[in-house]
């Protein structure tokens, strides 16, 4: 244990007398009955904070933890920062996902804004977190409040923010959001209005209007140059993997004259505990699988799949050996890059954006049409807000953004990633593709052959609770003394620290500042085009290493000559890491 004993009780009886839900003060006090202090200490090393994307939690009594006082606290804080930074606006939307707690925590949220004299666009039924933020931007609200925590597991719940430009919020907003929270102290300090009243007074517009406005808007500005042959034979697997996506996904294919949607009947309505799965991460494995035995029957052409909140897309097709494989969040990023860069009738001021752990190959393709390009902390907050600055201050295109975690923005219809626009951009690649007797596989191929062939993976390391935050935050600094030298022969070349901010040239030993706000982010540049990436996760408690090989494609040179190199290569980096940081194993 890391906090004493003494010190645990009072924090848990302070929560106690602070707290507004009878369940939780009885939750905190079995606790301290049973004399549970390392359960006690993961609940109050830390209060709950915004990361990667939001604030996310584990559904229990705490300071740590995602409950009904921590949901009101935040909004009061929320509520108090709109009112301090954000002029003229008077309206918040408030939208949910399916998940345990999700409806309340929602109805909580907007009793707290009604009572500090905000309207409210409320969402009643569950909603994909992108219709939310594009609610926000349609409707011109100061901000928007998703109940989600996306592809987490079923005990979790989570709070994400975007501001008045549509984006999720970046510092100094959430710094202000946490200040006011701990300044507030108590929950019973926050007044929640009365809902019925509210409605009565004409202070809660409904959001289901803005289902209607977001589907026309993803036909008219997604994919829309795409020629409509073959839509109607496109064979289609979709799943919602327990989640929201579903109903916006058939009105969207619908309107877009796809006839064949297969949907995944056992995924396909919300279920908080995610029934069919293990982890309601289409990335995980066993995730698919049920999608994949509907599209072996049906003989799909491609399937899709979102995440529980509809932020986030996977993409699988048949290769050649007649199975379904999943794309990478690196090819189904970069396959969509070039398609819109490749169409840009203004292509040098076309901006890309992606995150420093996703591939290398948008950079590649941004030099090799004369676009710009730009890179960013991880998470989409960061490259909406980037993009959108970027795009405004320079007189730019922001044409889209992408992270290696399935996530994808195109254009500035939604400022985040957003799992329906851009499923159906994909799927009208995919039926123009198949129209003219070609296939994803050989556009992605072709794409390999003007950048290089790119294989990218990644390790997860869990470091559970109060004693594992401080395992994971000393292993960093290890690696940040025992940097790797080589692997196979391949020298690192630059050293990339976030923390420091700066960036260290091997063989020159120059040292150059980094324009990027500080993470606790590694970063090794090898021989030959490859990489490694050593950071802790923002959402989950756990470390993350991430791996980019990049082998050259002769011109005549087989496809598969050139994967086999780039597994041997990527194996070789994870038995270097295997070697030198041998306490992760």
């Amino acid at each position: 244990m890391t906090i004493a004993i003494e010190t645990l009780e009072k924090q848990a009886k302070e929560w106690m007398v602070n707290d507004i839900d009878k369940n939780s003060i009885q939750e905190i006090q079995s606790l301290l009955d049973a004399k549970n202090f390392d359960e006690l200490e993961d609940r109050f090393y830390t209060e709950i904070d915004f990361g990667t994307a939001g604030m996310r939690g584990l559904l229990e009594a705490g300071a740590n933890r995602m409950n009904e006082a921590n949901v009101v606290k935040t909004t009061q804080a929320l509520a108090t920062v709109i009112r301090s930074q954000i002029n003229g606006k008077n309206k918040v939307v408030v939208g949910f996902d399916g998940r345990h707690k999700s409806s309340y925590f929602a109805q909580l949220t907007t009793q707290v804004l009604l009572a500090n004299d905000f309207e409210v666009i409320l969402f009643e039924e569950t909603v994909p977190t992108p219709v939310c933020a594009y609610t926000l931007k349609k409707s011109g609200a100061a901000a928007a409040v998703v109940i989600t925590a996306s592809h987490n597991p079923p005990k979790y719940n989570g709070y994400k923010v975007y501001w008045d430009n549509g984006a999720q919020i970046i510092s100094p907003i959430d710094s202000m959001i946490r200040d006011q929270r701990n300044f507030l102290g108590s929950a019973k300090n926050v007044t929640l209005a009365n809902l019925e009243e509210a409605r009565q007074k004409g202070k809660i517009e409904k959001g289901d209007p803005y289902f209607e406005k977001y589907t026309n808007d993803v036909i008219k500005f997604v994919a829309f140059d795409f020629n409509r042959d073959g839509r109607k034979d496109l064979s289609i697997v979709y799943t919602a993997m327990h989640g929201v996506g579903s109903k916006t996904i058939q009105k969207v294919f619908s309107q877009g004259e796809f006839s064949k949607l297969h949907l995944v009947e056992e995924q396909d309505k919300p279920d908080p505990n995610f029934s069919t799965v293990k982890f309601p991460n289409p990335e995980e494995k066993g995730a698919m699988d049920l999608a994949f035995k509907l599209a072996t029957r049906v003989k799909a052409d491609i399937v899709i799949a979102n995440d529980p909140d509809a932020d986030r897309l996977a993409i699988a097709i048949p290769f050649d050996d007649d199975k379904y494989h999943m794309l990478t969040g690196n090819q189904v990023g970069t396959i969509m890059a070039h398609e819109l860069l490749q169409k840009s009738e203004n292509v040098e001021k076309a901006l890309v954006i992606n995150t420093i752990v996703s591939t290398s190959m948008l950079e590649k393709l941004a030099n090799h049409f004369g676009a710009k390009y730009l890179s960013t902390l991880t998470g989409f907050k960061w490259i909406a807000n980037l993009g959108l600055k970027k795009a405004d201050d320079e007189n730019l295109d922001f044409v889209m953004g992408f992270e290696e975690a399935l996530g994808y923005c195109i254009g500035r219809l939604v400022a985040d990633k957003d799992g329906i626009s851009a499923a159906y951009f994909f799927a009208a690649l995919a039926a123009s593709l198949k129209s003219k007797g070609s296939s994803l596989l050989t556009y992605l191929n072709d794409i390999y052959r003007k950048v290089g062939y790119h294989m990218s993976t990644q390790e997860n390391f869990w470091f559970e609770g109060a004693e594992g935050q401080k395992k994971m935050l000393e292993f960093m600094e290890y690696a940040r003394k025992n940097p790797p030298q080589e692997f196979n022969g391949k020298k690192v070349l630059v050293k990339t620290d976030l923390f420091k901010g700066s960036q260290e040239v091997i063989v020159t030993k120059e040292e150059i500042k980094l324009d990027y706000p500080r993470q606790n982010v590694l970063w090794f540049d090898y021989e030959g085009g490859h990489r490694m990436i050593i950071r802790p996760s923002g959402t989950e408690p756990k470390l993350k290493i991430y791996y980019e090989v990049c082998e050259a494609v002769g011109v005549n040179e087989e496809m598969l000559s050139v994967v086999n190199k780039a597994k041997v290569t990527i194996n070789q980096m994870i038995e270097k890491r295997k070697e030198i940081y041998s306490q992760l194993d």
